[in-house]
């Protein structure tokens, strides 16, 4: 009986393309003056890119950036703002919320099991109310362990009280979140 839900954060309860180009706008809006020779479409384009969907350290994103549009400015004031900011207001999914209320009225467990460092992953979790929504929340950096490695998930299902089959893992990366 599944007694549990393990749910991935990026594109899985929070639309990180989303909130990450919202940021992008707000982000080129504060550094106009160096980026006014840099069409916005272009600056966004080109990060989305660089980024691949956040596998990319974002020192390196940026670094590429501004060597690729010659820009006057040291890319890490670009990273700086990245880490203050990007995540300050996610943008979740339209049912999200409601999904985890009905799961918790349901009786289910429920943690985010969720690759990524700490200062980038928590600002998501805690800034859209997902903290009041799940039980436990495992970021690979704290856990020193990455999904696709079960280790990872045979700790969240200890957390949450329950043996390992009695969870399912919901998430957009088959590599990842299933295999």
């Amino acid at each position: 009986m599944i007694r549990a839900l393990l749910f991935d954060l990026d594109e899985t309860l929070l639309d990180r393309d989303a909130s990450l180009r919202a940021f992008l706008a707000r982000q080129y809006t504060r550094f106009a003056t160096a980026l006014a020779a840099v069409p916005f479409a272009d600056y966004e384009a080109r990060f989305l890119l660089h980024d691949e969907y956040g596998y990319v350290a974002k020192e390196i994103v940026y670094a590429r950036l501004v060597t690729e549009f010659g820009l006057a400015l040291d890319s890490t004031s670009l990273v700086e703002d990245f880490y203050i900011d990007s995540w300050q207001s996610g943008i979740l999914f339209a049912d999200t919320i409601a999904l985890l209320q009905q799961a918790q009225q349901a009786g289910y467990r429920i943690a985010i099991v969720t690759n990524g460092a700490v200062r980038t992953q928590m600002p998501k979790i805690t800034n859209t109310a997902l903290a009041h929504l799940v039980d436990q929340v495992l970021i690979s950096e704290a856990e020193g362990v990455r999904k696709p490695d079960a280790e990872i998930f045979r700790r969240a299902a200890q957390r949450l009280g329950v043996a390992p089959d009695e969870c399912i893992m919901i998430g957009d990366n088959p590599q990842a979140d299933v295999w």
